[in-house]
């Protein structure tokens, strides 16, 4: 569990992330801490169920084309995608919201990788409270 953790953290910061935070060995010791850490707190068979629900899920499954169906959704999606993010690259999260009709995309040029929703909140906060603010939406 504390390698599955320590192998997870190397795509959810961008290589930028660590050389700006740490030495090769500081890399390696924050590494096997947050290893340790999480293999403290969680259970393993809960952590494995988890990765099958998320290697196995697939909205489009059973479906033939889904395209309509989320173009027709009045749902307003807004996706954003952060520079360097291994796990969801920004043209797939763009590429996904253009699925739905009403959908805004904001790019996040925060080199921290994935963990830039978690950890730099005030980046990205202001789209959010901009689209959590729009009156009118203008069909795409």
């Amino acid at each position: 569990l504390s390698i599955a953790r320590q192998l997870g953290f190397l795509t959810y910061r961008s290589s930028k992330s660590y050389d700006e935070r740490f030495t090769p060995d500081e890399v390696v010791a924050y590494q096997q801490h947050q290893g340790n850490k999480f293999k403290e707190h969680f259970d393993l068979n809960c952590y494995l169920t988890l990765l099958d629900v998320l290697d196995s899920h697939n909205i489009d499954r059973g479906r033939t084309d889904v395209t309509h169906i989320f173009k027709n959704l009045e749902t307003k999606v807004l996706t954003m995608g952060f520079i360097d993010d291994l796990l969801y690259p920004d043209d797939q999260v763009r590429a996904l919201g253009e699925r739905f009709k009403y959908h805004r995309h904001f790019f996040v040029p925060d080199n921290v990788g994935h963990d830039g929703f978690l950890l730099n909140f005030s980046t990205w906060a202001p789209n959010l409270y901009h689209f959590l603010n729009l009156k009118h939406f203008k069909r795409k």
